[in-house]
């Protein structure tokens, strides 16, 4: 009622407007500190589409409100001033965000001011369909959310969702995408989550190609119910120990938390504990605390340590189960929400470049802690960062990554130190991958002292030309370059974090005749310690450091500190408690890095599953989960 007065109020007063000039004076007063965004929304032939939807948002992309345009396609709002993105969509047609984008991070922000007429249109292009069904087998309606999320560029991780609701059975349609390739899943409460046909997690999807000439039919699921589990934790201060009352936890299971029907929250009690009754899957787990050393502003902590929601963990939870001890430990001395900014170029000719990932990586640990793409500009902003030292890592599809500014070692890139105010970097350089000429390959096995590395990253750089060639190890160590190689002399390259980085100490020959492959390019990488402080602070005892990546699909270096150089086993067990593997290990005085290539002592791939990992010497056991 109250949008409808809005209108109403908003067309009354139109009547006596010259269309796109100032607001007439007799209705500034009743105006105050409005303005009104108006326009028209029509197809790509410009022909009007009657009962499209305008939707409004606010600068943080959470939706305030939407109207229906009218019969003619036109529209008409009255908005506060301040800054807006604003979108329109129809059914059977692709969703643009205005400025002609098709993703709100591409998109412009409309700048409404007071007593201002803003005229914007938008242009929509029928999109490509899907079809199936779902089979519950349930007689009780439920509203199930369909997903469909572009996997290719252009527009990479565009998405369309719907809600259906469907009992015992019933078909569903996805309208309005972009050609490409997709992975489609389904979820609902009490269902279990599913991508198409019958996965579990994202990247195990099949990818499904829709084009515009022709629709996708029979993309069918058969749900469902998994039963519940349940899942606890505390939150507390790291200096103190102390828990904290009064803090929101939420679960969820799609990093789109808000559209997520699994989504349930809680409050921490005095002991700062919580718990939840959950529909078995994998969640992600988010605690929202206020900061007490910048009154009104929030802490967004996500298990385990991060502080971006992309990068969060994930939690299996099992029917019939208890999993104890998700908890969250925060500083709340150091700052947070802070952020670091710059513009990525490309390195050959300065052009600024569009979908490049700037990862902040923790410069003691090397966990990504936030990410951000780059914008049509080249411009980005990594954000949710919490005060302490990083490297940028530089990535994406068709970038052979590196880090900021341009090294390929993670050891020579430039450390980025925050406190109390955000930062902006400068001179950072994309490297975008040659195709090279085809019938050319390096290959050979990079190993460590534990064994094969797995996702050590290896360059080829042409002696002649500086362009260079990019592949990383599979889990057995092994690396295959057969992309972006050319005729000349290579220098190789091996690199990955807590290892010295290493060429290969001789020149390479490709010939397209006599030596067009090269075998046995192996690599031993020795590990290292980092320090970033001038003065090295020694460890009072033992302690497990955590490992990275956790969850991990590869490989996990496990992190731990000792105050004592001393001989030692590491052991890890599978959740029934039976030894999996065991090896000796050196210790050292300060850091250690363990890394495990998820074998057991046999050297057999073990199944996916949570681990638990002790050392003999210390008295905590901590977990990791290993996805397939």
């Amino acid at each position: 009622m109250i949008r409808l007065l809005k209108i109403l109020l908003a067309f009354l007063m139109l009547t006596a407007l010259v269309y796109g000039g100032s607001i007439a004076e007799d209705y500034e007063i009743i105006l105050s500190n409005n303005g009104i965004v108006q326009g028209i929304v029509c197809t790509d032939q410009g022909d009007p589409l009657s009962e499209a939807k305008v939707i409004f948002y606010s600068d943080d992309f959470s939706i305030l409100d939407s109207i229906v345009v009218d019969s003619d396609g036109k529209f008409t709002y009255q908005l506060e001033s301040g800054q807006y993105y604003i979108s329109a969509e129809a059914d059977n047609y692709v969703k643009r965000f205005f400025p002609d984008q098709y993703m709100i991070a591409s998109s412009s922000t409309v700048n409404v001011f007071p007593s201002q007429i803003i005229n914007i249109s938008f242009k929509l292009e029928l999109g490509c369909l899907i079809y199936g069904e779902i089979i519950t087998g349930v007689n009780q309606e439920s509203n199930f959310l369909v997903s469909a999320i572009k996997i290719d560029f252009p527009n990479e991780g565009w998405q369309c969702d719907k809600y259906f609701p469907i009992t015992n059975q019933g078909n569903y349609c996805l309208d309005g995408l972009l050609p490409g390739h997709y992975r489609v899943l389904v979820r609902a409460r009490g269902y279990e989550t599913v991508f198409y046909p019958d996965a579990e997690i994202f990247k195990e999807g099949e990818i499904i190609p829709v084009s515009i000439d022709n629709a996708v039919y029979g993309i069918d699921f058969n749900l469902e119910r998994p039963g519940f589990g349940m899942l606890c934790g505390q939150v507390r201060d790291s200096n103190t120990g102390e828990p904290i009352r009064g803090a929101v936890v939420t679960a969820y299971q799609w990093p789109y938390i808000w559209g997520d029907p699994y989504r349930v929250s809680i409050v921490t009690d005095e002991r700062g504990f919580y718990m939840f009754a959950l529909t078995a899957g994998n969640y992600y787990i988010k605690a929202v605390l206020e900061d007490i050393s910048q009154p009104g502003e929030f802490i967004y902590l996500y298990y385990d340590n991060h502080f971006d929601s992309k990068l969060a963990d994930i939690i299996n939870v099992e029917p019939q189960q208890l999993m104890p001890g998700i908890d969250f430990w925060v500083d709340r001395s150091l700052h947070y929400n802070l952020s670091i900014s710059g513009t990525i170029v490309h390195r050959d000719n300065d052009f600024p470049m569009e979908g490049v990932k700037l990862t902040a990586l923790d410069y003691d640990t090397g966990q990504p802690i936030a990410y951000s793409l780059s914008n049509r500009y080249g411009c980005f902003t990594i954000k949710n960062l919490v005060a302490g030292s990083y490297i940028i890592e530089i990535s994406g599809n068709g970038i052979i990554p590196n880090f900021w500014p341009n090294v390929f070692s993670w050891q020579e890139a430039e450390v980025v130190t925050i406190n109390s105010a955000n930062i902006i970097i400068h001179n950072g350089g994309a490297i975008t991958q040659d195709y090279g000429t085809p019938g050319f390959s390096i290959s050979g096995i990079v190993s460590g002292s534990s064994g094969p590395l797995a996702d050590v990253r290896v360059y080829a750089t042409n002696i002649d030309n500086d362009l260079i060639a990019f592949e990383q190890t599979g889990i057995d160590g092994k690396y295959l370059i057969t992309s972006g190689l050319h005729e000349g002399e290579y220098k190789v390259f091996a690199d990955i974090y807590g290892y010295n980085g290493m060429y290969f100490p001789l020149p390479l020959f490709l010939d397209m005749v006599d030596d067009p492959d090269l075998f046995g390019i192996d690599f031993y990488l020795d590990s290292t310690i980092t320090y970033i402080e001038t003065e090295i602070t020694l460890p009072e005892q033992c302690r497990l450091l955590g490992n990275y990546p956790n969850p991990f699909n590869s490989s996990t270096v496990i992190k731990y500190s000792a105050d004592r150089s001393f001989k030692t086993e590491i052991d890890i067990y599978n959740i029934c408690g039976q030894l999996v593997y065991s090896m000796p290990v050196n210790t050292s005085l300060g850091t250690n890095l363990i890394q495990w290539n998820g074998k057991s002592s046999e050297g057999n791939s073990v199944s996916s599953g949570v681990y638990f990992y002790r050392i003999k010497e210390f008295p905590e056991t901590q977990k990791m989960l290993l996805l397939r």
